[in-house]
């Protein structure tokens, strides 16, 4: 739904994001490695310590802001077309995902921080959210 909202405003301005999804999957990859358990056997990273959750969001923002950057360079100064610039930049995305995801060990990512797994399900210092946490699961409060 987020996702779509973003789309859905380049779409208005006769533009259209086909990076929009890989953009998500490499955000995803990413902040899962970053949010690994310390005492998980199967730590991507483990040397790293705890990330703190803002930290990690911040990192996939920018990532985010860099294709993004990258998009509007390519079609606001290089004249391409939107369709052609973001297949271009969904495969690039594709492409880097792909070799972080091999780099890492090409393993399921699991074993998340327990703060990681209470801030999906909504919990935010000693408050529950009324409504789950815009997150990566497809949580409802009906299934908590």
């Amino acid at each position: 739904m987020i996702i779509a909202l973003g789309v859905a405003g380049v779409i208005i301005t006769r533009g259209t994001d086909l990076s929009a999804g890989r953009q998500i999957g490499l955000a995803a990859v990413v902040s899962a490695t970053m949010l690994q358990a310390v005492d998980n056997v199967n730590k991507v990273f483990p040397e790293l310590g705890v990330v703190p959750i803002p930290l990690v969001i911040l990192l996939v923002c920018a990532i985010g802001a860099l294709i993004g950057l990258l998009n509007g360079v390519i079609v606001a100064i290089l004249n391409v077309t939107p369709f052609i610039a973001t297949l271009g930049t969904m495969l690039i995305a594709y492409g880097v995902n792909s070799l972080y995801y091999d780099a890492v060990g090409s393993a399921p990512i699991a074993g998340f921080d327990s703060a990681f797994r209470s801030f999906t399900q909504g919990l935010l210092l000693p408050f529950r959210c009324p409504g789950p946490v815009p997150s990566g699961s497809a949580t409802s409060p009906s299934m908590r």
